[in-house]
C-alpha cells in the first residue's frame, strides 16, 4: 500500500556509531522531515502532528544529549515515536 511505501522511504537507514555532533546533524537533515511526514501521516491533523513531531523531537535531543549511545539513529528515532504515538 501507500502507506506501507511511505514508512519503508521514511525508515532509510542513518549511519550507525555517529558522533553526538553526527547524531544531531542527522537528526536536523534528515529525520526532522521523516518524522513530521510520519506524524502528519498517523494523525492527519497539522497542529496535532507538529506537537507530537516535537514531543518526538525533545525525546531524542535529551537522549543525545544525556550521552546516550544510539548505534542505530533511524531504529531508535522510530522506536521513540512509535511509544509516543
Amino acid at each position: 500500500t501507500i502507506e506501507e511505501d511511505r514508512l519503508k522511504a521514511m525508515k532509510k537507514e542513518v549511519p550507525a556509531k555517529m558522533t553526538q555532533q553526527e547524531l544531531l546533524s542527522a537528526l536536523e537533515s534528515d529525520l526532522l522531515p521523516k518524522i513530521y511526514g510520519f506524524c502528519r501521516m498517523k494523525l492527519g491533523r497539522e497542529t496535532a502532528a507538529e506537537d507530537l513531531a516535537q514531543e518526538i523531537c525533545v525525546e531524542l535531543l535529551k537522549a543525545i544529549r544525556s550521552g546516550k549511545e544510539i548505534e542505530n539513529l533511524s531504529a531508535f528515532t522510530w522506536s521513540v515515536s512509535n511509544h509516543l504515538f
